[in-house]
C-alpha cells in the first residue's frame, strides 16, 4: 500500500462504488452518502457541490462522453451530468423506485445514451426514453454491464449469462414504434461451459474490453 484516500482526507464515505480516471487525468471517486469526488491534475482532492436532497445518495456508475461531459449513475435519483466538475443536470429515468438503480451508462456511435439498470435497458434518444424489458428480448430485468463489441453490436451481463446484441438489431429497436419489439440475440450461460451463469460482478464496471478487443 503506497498511498489511501478515507474520510479523514475528505471522503463523504468510505464505501467506494467507483474509482474513474477521464480524458483529463482526473481520478473520479463515487461513495456513498452524496460523495462525488475527483482528485483534480494537482492530486488534489474534491467534493463536486450537490444540491442537499442528495446528501444520502449513493453514486455507483460514471461515463465520460465524447463531449467531455461526465454522466454519474446513482441509486433512486436517476443520472447526473458534470461539466469541468460542475452539475448541469439531473435526468430521472422512467423507471418505478425498485428498479431505479444505474449500474451502468453506455453512448453509442450516434451519441445516444444505453443504461443499464435494474429495470432492464433505457435508451434515451431523439429528445425521449425507450425501455427494453424481458418481453422485448432481454433474459433479466436487471442489466449490470454494457459493453461495445469492437466488431459489431453490444453484450449486456446479468444474473442468467451474458447476451449478445447486434448493432442492425439495436437500429431496428430505434426505429421502431412498436411496444412488442422483440430484440433477436445470442445468449450465452452455464450450459454452453460458463463455470456460473451470474454475471453480476458485485464491482463497477462488472465487464471491460481489454486493450486486445476481448471483453
Amino acid at each position: 500500500v503506497v498511498d489511501k484516500i478515507t474520510r479523514e482526507d475528505g471522503l463523504k464515505s468510505d464505501y467506494i462504488y467507483v474509482v474513474y480516471e477521464d480524458s483529463r487525468g482526473w481520478i473520479w471517486i463515487l461513495t456513498r452518502y452524496g460523495g462525488i469526488h475527483y482528485l483534480d491534475e494537482n492530486g488534489q482532492l474534491r467534493l463536486v457541490d450537490l444540491p442537499n436532497k442528495y446528501d444520502q445518495t449513493s453514486f455507483i456508475s460514471i461515463l465520460e462522453l465524447k463531449n467531455g461531459q461526465i454522466l454519474v449513475g446513482s441509486m433512486n435519483q436517476g443520472v447526473f451530468r458534470f461539466d469541468q466538475g460542475k452539475l448541469i443536470e439531473n435526468k430521472i429515468l422512467p423507471l418505478t423506485p425498485g428498479e431505479d438503480v444505474i449500474y451502468d451508462i453506455h453512448e453509442d456511435e450516434s451519441g445516444d445514451l444505453w443504461f443499464g439498470t435494474h429495470g432492464g435497458i433505457i435508451l434515451w434518444t431523439s429528445g425521449g426514453f425507450k425501455a427494453i424489458k424481458k418481453s422485448n428480448g432481454i433474459k433479466s430485468q436487471s442489466v449490470y454491464s454494457i459493453t461495445q463489441d469492437p466488431v459489431n453490436g453490444i453484450w449486456i451481463s446479468n444474473n442468467f449469462g451474458v447476451q449478445y446484441f447486434s448493432d442492425s438489431e439495436l437500429a431496428y429497436f430505434k426505429e421502431s414504434t412498436s411496444q412488442d419489439f422483440f430484440l433477436a440475440s445470442t445468449f450465452y450461460d452455464q450450459r454452453l461451459g460458463m463455470p456460473n451463469s451470474e454475471t453480476n460482478g458485485l464491482i463497477y464496471p462488472s465487464a471491460i474490453r481489454d486493450f486486445s478487443g476481448k471483453i
